[in-house]
């Protein structure tokens, strides 16, 4: 419950657990842009770049807001994709590298 956010409804106050799409979307996509950069990951496009899920939130609700199920699409290759694959174009080297170098930060101060 530590990422609840309090929404004031006509009944009193609820607690929302989950982001809003946009947001969630936002914040997958600026940490995507920082590890692998702002390009597609299937073809290496940098025009009209989205956030693509992995395996289609239609089919996996419950992954809706992991960002282990995001990679970042250009909008042909997104569309290309639809709902009918569950193809990962992320390198996890790439991501292994970045954290090394996040640990290496924290740990050199």
């Amino acid at each position: 419950m530590a990422n609840a956010i309090l929404k004031r409804s006509r009944l009193g106050y609820n607690i929302d657990c989950y982001p809003s799409d946009y947001k969630f979307k936002k914040r997958a996509k600026k940490f995507l842009v920082r590890i692998y950069g702002e390009k597609c990951m299937c073809c290496g496009a940098v025009e009209k770049i989205e956030i693509d899920h992995i395996k289609p939130v239609s089919k996996f609700p419950h992954l809706r807001f992991s960002y282990d199920n995001t990679q970042l699409l250009c909008k042909s290759c997104n569309s290309r994709k639809g709902n009918r694959k569950n193809t990962n174009y992320r390198k996890d080297s790439e991501l292994l590298d970045y954290m090394s170098a996040v640990w290496r930060d924290i740990y050199e101060e």
